[in-house]
């Protein structure tokens, strides 16, 4: 498929639906869902602490291969994936996941860090200049997150890009609302969308 038959939102709607049971099946198998504290970057200062997350980290476990391998298939076989000719993705939680799906789909990593010791946690930067150069040359360039909120950090990486490049971003998971003012020079797709609560109210 061409990168611009992924355009049409018709071809990646049909594949997402296709998969959504089988990615869902495989997060909660996996045992994705946890309870905790935790704190979001996309959260203020005055916001509670969430006590649901869902974390993709849980997919690294010996004990989830089979499900970690359904989701990187899952994610390897989207369209605008098989489209794209570079991969980023958001650090450094997803670094491992770019890793694995470039070993997969042989496709190029242009690889990203967090600023150091910046305040604002959607700041990134390229690792070195060559990965900068890679993805300043993509055609069709791909942002991999795991679980998306807000779609901000995402947002944060697309910054890097100029803003008339072609942008499509993938995630196994939309918990949340995505932001107007995120999806902005991007397309995004998810293989599972879920309401999920941040929080757990007592009984």
């Amino acid at each position: 498929m061409s990168p611009v038959e992924c355009w049409r939102p018709s071809a990646a709607k049909r594949y997402e639906a296709e998969v959504e049971p089988i990615v869902w099946s495989a997060i909660v198998g996996a045992d994705c869902i946890v309870e905790g504290s935790f704190r979001f970057a996309s959260f203020k200062p005055e916001d509670p602490s969430a006590t649901v997350k869902v974390d993709g980290e849980m997919l690294y476990k010996d004990h989830n291969a089979y499900h970690l391998g359904t989701v990187l298939g899952a994610v390897a076989n989207h369209p605008c994936v098989k489209a794209a000719d570079v991969l980023l993705y958001v650090p450094d939680g997803m670094k491992k996941f770019a890793q694995l799906l470039g070993g997969i789909t042989r496709k190029d990593i242009a690889y990203i860090e967090r600023v150091p010791g910046a305040a604002d946690r959607y700041s990134f930067q390229f690792v070195t200049e060559e990965d900068e150069a890679l993805a300043l040359s993509a055609e069709f360039p791909i942002i991999c997150e795991d679980v998306v909120s807000t779609l901000g950090s995402v947002a944060g990486v697309r910054a890097l890009l100029p803003p008339t490049a072609r942008v499509h971003s993938i995630a196994p998971l939309l918990r949340g609302q995505p932001q107007p003012e995120y999806q902005k020079g991007l397309v995004d797709h998810y293989l599972v969308r879920r309401d999920l609560p941040l929080h757990i109210t007592a009984a």
